[in-house]
């Protein structure tokens, strides 16, 4: 028979490890460290202050090399490393979304006041490809390695979801043939 007090220390929400390698909406290349200003007379204070905020964000092991690279196999790696496409796919959806939000964008530099630059365009050309790069070069290159060197030699890269449908379709050919082998 289970107490009050046991029953209700089940309900708690479980405490989630802060893995340095997290990105929350603390990790923007906008945001203050800190109020002070560094210049040049007031180095310690500065240098105080900023190590704080390191430590309370649990950022400082990667200034003073206490956190190390993760290996290969860390979970940290997006690889494929044996689930669907689907699965790896939706893993990879996320981390863009998670990505670009901290991305720098350009701005138009046009003069004229009206853009010919296509900076937009290219821009959005530029992280398709960038998805494409990291969508295949993540596959187990055992399975997918052909159709990975197909598409990578194309002249003009399909989008994302493009390489995603090519990869679904080769997948169920895979499972289909195994299959038959079994």
């Amino acid at each position: 028979m289970t107490t009050g007090k046991e029953s209700a220390d089940k309900n708690l929400p479980q405490r989630k490890t802060i893995s340095p390698y997290d990105i929350t909406s603390l990790d923007n290349p906008g945001l203050l460290i800190t109020q002070v200003q560094l210049k040049g007379n007031n180095y310690a204070e500065w240098a105080c202050n900023v190590k704080t905020t390191l430590r309370v964000w649990k950022k400082f092991g990667f200034i003073n090399g206490t956190i190390s690279q993760p290996p290969d196999e860390s979970v940290d790696l997006d690889e494929q490393r044996g689930v669907s496409i689907s699965d790896y796919y939706g893993r990879l959806e996320q981390l863009w979304e998670e990505m670009f939000n901290y991305e720098i964008l350009l701005t138009c530099e046009c003069t004229c006041g009206k853009c010919s630059c296509n900076l937009a365009t290219m821009f959005a050309k530029k992280r398709e490809d960038d998805k494409v790069h990291m969508f295949l070069l993540g596959l187990d290159a055992n399975l997918y390695g052909i159709v990975q060197s197909s598409i990578l030699a194309q002249e003009l890269l399909p989008n994302v979801k493009k390489v995603y449908s090519i990869l679904v379709q080769e997948e169920c050919i895979e499972n289909f043939t195994r299959s038959k082998e079994e």
